[in-house]
């Protein structure tokens, strides 16, 4: 799926309007809607090109105060000379003072109960006890898709939170920019998320490297946050444990735990290029710097105890690191040398523009439901 911004999303029954005025709700059925926006309270009625607006209640249209944040710096992740786990702290413990709301409405929607299976296991409930009397329960059965239709639209809107993001040209554009550098990274040959690191302390067995890494690969997409729905195309990368979700003003991170957020200015990402034995097929745009033995003697030469003592690549991979104070911690191993460069630059022009942005953002959801 490819970038898009657009003016309206559907959750449930209700629609989210976005206009120069502000944001604005609806719900009904086609021809007919109820709905509330910055001007005020209306009804829309019509059909065939034919319509009719008419205003219940006027609204105010002065715009909220925003808050000024100071600035922090955030702390990469130190190797420690053994075992080393990457990983961030629970979601739920990753706060951003400017976007509490926001987390305490998706947190909400994420701990509400479904009501859709309970729905669905008393109306067969009561088309049992119908059905031992009558022959009407059958109707009850055949009749549950179509009578659970409401009730699985209100799951929807009741456990969901709604954002709207209206970005002036300059945002959109580095928005854009982060969205490109994504995909840009998505077609590198290989991205893994490292778990951890461990130094090695079998040097001749583990083909004279100096640290073992577990790691899988890394999935970078356009996956939704759970239980929010937003008009922008998100950007993500999925970890072993967690997934960070690229928005215009900031970055969520999403694990079993819950769900946390951290702005740019607080969000760090730094990169190298090391030097990795490849066991594994080679990546298809990886570059070869030189090569060792899987069994290796301490002069750099084949153990000739082993048979079977193949050859292995050693290839210039690029190490990122992602890290912000408040706990998020992420490496990724890149199998081209420069695939995050585009990255790690439009996430540092987004931290300057933040940054130097009066209230410390350089762009603010409209409105949540």
């Amino acid at each position: 799926m490819g970038f898009y911004l657009r003016k309206s999303i559907s959750v449930g029954m209700l629609r989210f309007n976005l206009s120069k005025s502000g944001i604005g709700v609806s719900g009904g059925i086609k021809g007919f809607r109820i709905g509330t926006g910055p001007k005020g309270t209306y009804v829309h009625a019509g059909r065939g090109g034919l319509y009719y607006r008419e205003y219940l209640f006027r609204g105010d249209r002065r715009a909220p105060a925003s808050q000024q944040r100071p600035f922090e710096s955030p702390t990469a992740p130190s190797p420690s000379a053994d075992v080393t786990v990457i990983e961030s702290a629970p979601a739920s413990e990753i706060n951003d003072s400017d976007a509490a709301d926001l987390l305490n409405e998706i947190r909400s929607k994420r701990a509400a109960a479904p009501l859709l299976p309970f729905a669905l296991i008393g109306w067969f409930v009561v088309a049992f006890f119908i059905l031992a009397r009558s022959v009407a329960g059958i109707a009850l059965v055949l009749l549950a898709p179509l009578a659970l239709v409401p009730v699985y639209f209100y799951d929807q809107q009741r456990r969901t939170a709604v954002v709207m993001y209206d970005l002036d040209d300059d945002a959109e554009q580095r928005f854009k920019s982060i969205y490109d550098a994504c995909m840009e990274l998505r077609s590198c040959g290989a991205v893994w998320s490292v778990m951890s690191t461990e130094q090695n302390r079998d040097y001749k067995r583990n083909a004279g490297a100096a640290n073992l890494l577990q790691r899988k690969l890394a999935v970078i997409g356009t996956e939704r946050v759970p239980f929010l729905r937003t008009n922008v195309s998100v950007p993500s990368i999925g970890l072993h444990n967690d997934i960070l979700y690229f928005f215009p003003d900031r970055v969520f991170i999403s694990n079993r735990a819950g769900i946390g957020a951290v702005s740019y200015v607080d969000f760090q990402a730094t990169s190298q290029v090391g030097r990795f034995i490849e066991d594994e097929p080679v990546p298809r745009d990886s570059t070869q710097v030189g090569f060792t033995w899987r069994y290796v003697n301490k002069n750099g030469g084949p153990d000739r105890r082993f048979n079977n003592n193949r050859q292995l690549p050693i290839l210039a991979y690029q190490d990122v690191l992602f890290a912000s104070i408040t706990g998020i911690r992420a490496y990724l191993q890149v199998s081209r040398s420069n695939g995050a460069d585009g990255l790690l630059r439009t996430l540092q022009r987004q931290r300057q523009a933040q940054s130097a942005s009066p209230d410390g953002r350089t762009t603010s959801p409209l409105g949540l439901s």
